[in-house]
């Protein structure tokens, strides 16, 4: 299968210790764009995930369900540079913990997924030049934050009972 044009790849500047290779759903999913799992326990976009268990190590254009069984390469812990949304970091927000917000950006409250992310550790300029922060994240943020109320504690109970 041809893969689709992806718009122009976006690099986290990463420092990752864990890579794990996770089976993929059926919608594509950019290089440096942060993942997570569908209620399958298939990688999918952050947009459409339940739980976040890190950042794409490549372009992949998806799979269909009755195909064979395809594979991607995912950061699980580590550090990476990600634009942010919703405030203006400075000093005081080191160790802050942030959400994702969409697939290359986070956010200081949970906006948009309630998902969360990791805990900020720099103040970073992003490959495309914009402001940005180092997050450092793990395949298990979520358990380590707070939970948040709703779907999100549903997805922590999920994805823990199959951690396990």
């Amino acid at each position: 299968m041809d893969q689709p044009p992806f718009p122009s790849t976006y690099e986290t500047l990463e420092r990752p210790s864990l890579v794990i290779t996770y089976h993929m759903g059926d919608l594509p999913v950019q290089k440096g764009s942060m993942v997570g799992l569908d209620d399958e326990g298939l990688l999918v976009p952050i947009e459409r995930a339940v739980c976040f268990v890190g950042m794409a190590h490549e372009n992949h254009a998806g799979v269909s369900r009755a195909k064979a069984v395809s594979c991607v390469n995912v950061s699980c812990t580590g550090s990476f540079v990600l634009g942010f949304v919703g405030w203006r970091p400075t000093l005081v927000d080191l160790q802050r913990a942030v959400w994702v917000y969409d697939g290359t950006t986070v956010s200081g409250a949970p906006l948009r997924t309630g998902i969360p992310a990791g805990r900020v550790v720099a103040i970073d300029i992003t490959s495309d030049g914009r402001p940005g922060v180092r997050v450092k994240i793990d395949q298990a943020a979520s358990k380590v934050l707070p939970p948040l109320p709703g779907k999100v504690e549903e997805a922590q109970a999920w994805y823990r009972a199959r951690s396990r």
